[in-house]
């Protein structure tokens, strides 16, 4: 009897979501190698992360990452500097460049930095409910303006 494998929407939601497990980690759970679950992932059209460290999670040694650390896994996976992200962080007066929620001044799990995925150019600090709106809408700008149609079209009071 073989064990049933868990659905791929639970997969990707472990993989991107707040829980950020890896691939190997992920792998382990199935009882499958990570490359397995790597295909299952893109297989399904689900987008892999950027390999490097993962800000905010421990490293090897079970230690937070350093300053240096995140320097440099910002660097590496956006091409910004801490410098870059305090510039953006004061433009958008300390909030979500979308809904204005407020996020942290210091770049840890919970801020998103938005890129766009085809040119990898920075477009500014989101909070993580509208990182993933945006993400769930595949950054399609009709897509997205439909939904405000549709909202607008269906607000309270309306017919």
């Amino acid at each position: 009897m073989t064990k049933k494998s868990m659905p791929i929407e639970k997969l990707a939601e472990l993989y991107n979501g707040e829980d950020m497990l890896s691939l190997r980690e992920l792998g382990e759970m199935e009882g499958v190698n990570k490359t397995t679950i790597k295909r299952r992932l893109e297989c399904n059209g689900y987008a892999l992360r950027k390999v490097g460290p993962i800000p905010g999670k421990k490293n090897r040694g079970g230690l937070p990452m350093t300053p240096k650390e995140k320097a440099q896994t910002m660097k590496y996976l956006y091409g910004i500097t801490p410098v870059d992200y305090n510039r953006m962080y004061e433009r958008q007066l300390g909030g979500c460049a979308i809904c204005g929620k407020m996020i942290p001044p210091v770049w840890k799990t919970g801020v998103h930095i938005d890129h766009d995925h085809k040119t990898d150019k920075v477009r500014g600090l989101l909070c993580r409910g509208c990182n993933h709106g945006l993400g769930n809408f595949n950054d399609n700008t009709n897509t997205l303006m439909s939904a405000c149609e549709y909202l607008y079209n269906h607000e309270e009071g309306e017919d």
